[in-house]
């Protein structure tokens, strides 16, 4: 908790841009290093998603995404999970998993005629 917003400020950075090319390059052992932790910093959403498609850390944003969501959902807001939802979709979505992306929208609606047009698909 007391890491949270010193974490935010560090990965919001521009500095970070010279590395942007660089494999491995510094955002990307940072976020690999989030996701690894027990107790996840609240970095928000929106900073992973733009992490993930400027860094190339697209794995490591997704699996702190998925932690946050499905073993600490119980720590989120209403407002919070869906902004995950969406950002996770995203995500997949620019890799090309149109079938991870349509699960992870099954498991988020609630009505029984959504779920079924989602399966159509």
């Amino acid at each position: 908790v007391i890491l949270n917003t010193p974490v935010t400020h560090l990965l919001a950075k521009d500095w970070h841009m010279k590395t942007a090319l660089e494999r491995p390059n510094c955002v990307q052992m940072l976020v690999e290093g989030i996701s690894l932790c027990h107790h996840l910093p609240d970095v928000p959403s929106e900073l992973l998603r733009y992490l993930a498609r400027t860094y190339n850390s697209w794995y490591s944003c997704i699996s702190i995404l998925e932690k946050r969501l499905f073993l600490h959902h119980d720590q989120l807001s209403i407002a919070n999970t869906s902004s995950h939802y969406e950002v996770l979709c995203s995500l997949y979505s620019d890799l090309n998993e149109e079938d991870v992306m349509r699960g992870i929208w099954k498991r988020r609606v609630q009505a029984e005629h959504s779920k079924t047009s989602l399966a159509y698909e």
